[in-house]
């Protein structure tokens, strides 16, 4: 049929093209996906090295849940095996450092691990002599793992075996290259003696969740506190002191010391109200005894500003009001005591009334009378 409109030799023209046109067409998608991906990310920086997760001593992927496990005595520590370091040693300490170190610290111990860049202060950088907060030898090392640094993230450490720490201390001090310095030797025959002395107990473990489930059922609510009735006289401190009976009788519950005096009681109930259920009454006595106090000193300026209204206001009196204590004379005393004196053309009692006349004290001037006796 399509011999009626092509001849034989344009036909193979045309399939010849066809078949260049799907190779190129292929060759152009391969090198898309193939070529193209791979020149990217040539370009990208190095990744950091993977962290591996941490888990377990028995190989549990979470360290809180494994088999529980009854607890055993360790026998004593020879001290030369942990005080000098030794390739079994940093072998058990790069164990325990990827399994609790890497997240802060780093692979590397420059303290740029995954969860360094929400930690203020940034972690320890184990590479730089500079910054240790107790020092870089060996028992200040120890010594950190020991109690942790208060006001950081570095928390202790004890409960891990006294082997571990060491063998902890030796590989953190292998990760930097400059002279770590020399420990005590007194602290060091110490240490080597409380190795030497006794053993170490372990106790039993038992998974988290199990834990969480024995104290959920062994914890047994205390009953309510039982409130006076109206009629009793201490029915109103009750029931100002209780803002929760429920929670009230649980911190009861959970400091048995209240029972000893007042003070005690005083002291539990005084601890973080009102969330343990009972208010202190002591800022209420002290809001309303100096309530009484501010009272009775208004009382006690008003009778005074009445007694000083009631003394007589002779020539006499006024110049020795003005004189003697310093209080100053209002303008219509200052035009009595002129008047009186007979010095109308700005004699000296002017310049005495001008010198008081503008003061006033911390309340209202003194009223004066017209009439000069």
């Amino acid at each position: 049929m399509i011999d009626q409109y092509v001849s034989p030799n344009e036909l193979r023209r045309l399939i010849s093209t066809l078949l260049v046109t799907v190779g190129a067409i292929t060759i152009f998608g391969l090198f898309a996906l193939i070529v193209v991906p791979g020149l990217r990310n040539a370009n990208k920086p190095p990744a950091s090295p993977p962290v591996a997760a941490p888990q377990g001593e028995t190989g549990w992927l979470d360290p809180t849940e494994y088999p529980p496990e009854r607890g055993y005595h360790l026998p004593p520590v020879d001290p030369q095996t942990v005080l000098t370091a030794n390739p079994e040693l940093l072998k058990r300490g790069k164990a325990l450092f990827e399994q609790n170190c890497v997240s802060c610290h780093g692979p590397a111990g420059h303290g740029d691990g995954p969860g360094a860049a929400g930690i203020n202060p940034r972690p320890r950088d184990f590479t730089k002599a500079d910054g240790w907060k107790n020092g870089p030898q060996l028992l200040a090392i120890y010594k950190t793992l020991d109690e942790g640094i208060k006001g950081s993230s570095m928390t202790s450490y004890n409960y891990v075996r006294a082997r571990d720490r060491m063998a902890l201390a030796h590989y953190v001090q292998s990760l930097g290259s400059f002279p770590h310095g020399q420990d005590d030797p007194a602290a060091l025959d110490a240490l080597a003696k409380q190795f030497a002395k006794g053993g170490e107990k372990v106790p039993n473990r038992i998974p988290v969740h199990l834990a969480m489930t024995k104290l959920e059922t062994e914890f047994k609510p205390a009953a309510p506190l039982a409130l006076p009735p109206p009629d009793d006289a201490n029915a109103a401190i009750v029931a100002r002191a209780v803002v929760n009976p429920s929670r009230a009788a649980q911190t009861l519950a959970a400091a048995p010391s209240w029972r000893e005096n007042a003070a005690a009681l005083a002291a539990v109930a005084g601890s973080d109200t009102p969330a343990n259920g009972l208010q202190s009454l002591w800022r209420r006595s002290v809001r309303s005894s100096g309530r009484h106090s501010t009272m009775a000193w208004r009382r006690q300026r008003n009778s005074k500003r009445m007694s000083r209204d009631r003394q007589p206001t002779t020539l006499h009196s006024l110049r020795a009001h003005r004189t003697g204590r310093g209080a100053p004379l209002c303008r219509a005393a200052r035009r009595c005591v002129h008047g009186a004196a007979g010095g109308r053309d700005g004699s000296a009692s002017t310049t005495a009334g001008r010198r008081g006349g503008h003061q006033r004290e911390a309340g209202r001037p003194h009223p004066v009378r017209p009439a000069i006796q």
